[in-house]
């Protein structure tokens, strides 16, 4: 079983130049399996259908201490606020 902790800073701050979607918030989080951390993990939030094309896809790769950052497919630290189904795809 996979545990997957999501904490969510909702700030004020900017994200960064170059970006002209929606407003991006912070997300981090840890993935363990049976209490260990798991690194090298693809982690996907995939937003729900209709949830409208300016929602970028959104990524992360955990660290050999299981923690990871969202950001966008272009770099930029953030996602938009809203529902996401999350995907995590480990490596064979």
């Amino acid at each position: 079983l996979l545990h997957i902790s999501l904490v969510s800073l909702f700030l004020t701050g900017c994200s960064g130049g170059g970006y002209d979607g929606p407003k991006l918030h912070p997300v981090t989080g840890k993935l363990t399996k049976g209490g260990a951390p798991v690194g090298g993990v693809n982690i996907s939030l995939v937003p729900p259908q209709g949830a409208g094309a300016d929602v970028p896809p959104l990524v992360a790769l955990t660290k050999d201490d299981g923690t990871f950052v969202i950001m966008t497919s272009s770099g930029h630290k953030g996602a938009p606020i809203g529902m996401y189904k999350v995907v995590i795809i480990a490596p064979p």
